[in-house]
């Protein structure tokens, strides 16, 4: 597992989350192209959830891509246990789009695509 990681790192950005100290998981970013972009993982530890600590990660997201992706417009996420987090993306103004498959180098799971406009403000 340690190298899928790391070559995930590779390929698009990841942060850790931290509270007093500790880690206690990890998201990370990848532009899919000029108007796209994808949370592919958002992990927290169990001991970690249901404490408002996901939220601030979806924000700094949203952030990100409005600082440095001003065409990207949309945001997804897959999610293959919507019955365990679609709720809070949807908490988070996602909103369900269609079915997909992942792709995982050993199998393929169903999954659903939960999606949200980026709101990009003119001054």
């Amino acid at each position: 597992m340690p190298e899928d990681f790391i070559r995930m790192a590779e390929r698009m950005d990841v942060f850790m989350v931290e509270e007093a100290g500790q880690s206690v998981g990890f998201f990370s970013l990848r532009r899919v192209d000029a108007k796209t972009a994808e949370i592919p993982l958002l992990y927290l530890d169990r001991t970690a959830q249901g404490r408002g600590i996901g939220e601030p990660c979806v924000r700094f997201v949203e952030a990100r891509i409005v600082r440095e992706w001003p065409s990207v417009d949309t945001l997804f996420v897959d999610t293959i246990v919507p019955g365990v987090n679609a709720e809070f993306y949807k908490k988070m103004g996602f909103v369900d789009s269609h079915s997909v498959l992942c792709r995982f180098p050993e199998l393929s799971l169903a999954a659903l695509r939960l999606t949200k406009k980026i709101a990009h403000v003119v001054p």
